[in-house]
């Protein structure tokens, strides 16, 4: 089975007063996160999306390694056309080096049936420096995985997913939330 990973860029950040510099902010962060996904000891595609108003020249640089797909536009609109795990993972998180293949060998339990696989994760605060445990206990985390012939991990918001689809978590740290301070959706608190 396919897996992709689907990661939203900077989709609507020009609107914002500080983009150039949340953009070079953002180039540090991903290098963390694009180091995580290549440590990976599953095979993957990256499908990375970004605002149609980014320069190519900035997307090529940030895409410039072996299986990195930068796309102009929304990454809801990337619709498998066979059965297909799709993996949500933001611009500034981590993989652990085996999330990947745990959550292949997790789909395939789905039985050729859409379904959700979600995964533990931790909170690196590099504010303070504190981790901690995500303590979500639903398969609705950020970091979801939607396996389907049809649609992505993106077709709803993940904290919606289990309510559309069979769903299982794997109790265990795959990944990692980085908060720090220019999360757009994640708070720090210090």
């Amino acid at each position: 089975m396919k897996h992709i990973l689907l990661t939203r860029y900077n989709n609507g950040i020009y609107d914002l007063p500080n983009a150039e510099n949340w953009m070079a902010e953002r180039a540090e962060l991903f290098a963390h996160t694009r180091e995580s996904v290549f440590a990976q000891t599953a095979p993957f595609d990256w499908l990375v999306y970004f605002d149609p108003r980014t320069p190519d020249d900035v997307m090529m640089d940030l895409c410039k390694f072996p299986l990195m797909f930068p796309i102009k536009g929304d990454a809801r609109s990337y619709v498998p056309n066979e059965w297909t795990i799709t993996t949500r993972l933001d611009n500034d998180d981590l993989l652990r080096p085996t999330a990947l293949a745990e959550i292949q060998n997790a789909a395939m339990m789905s039985g050729n049936r859409e379904f959700v696989v979600d995964v533990d994760y931790e909170k690196l605060n590099t504010v303070t420096g504190e981790v901690h445990a995500s303590n979500r206990t639903r398969a609705n985390s950020p970091f979801l995985s939607l396996v389907s012939n049809k649609r992505n991990c993106y077709c709803r918001p993940h904290t919606f997913m289990p309510d559309d689809f069979p769903s299982m978590k794997i109790d265990k740290v795959l990944a990692t939330m980085v908060l720090h301070g220019g999360n757009q959706a994640n708070t720090v608190k210090s």
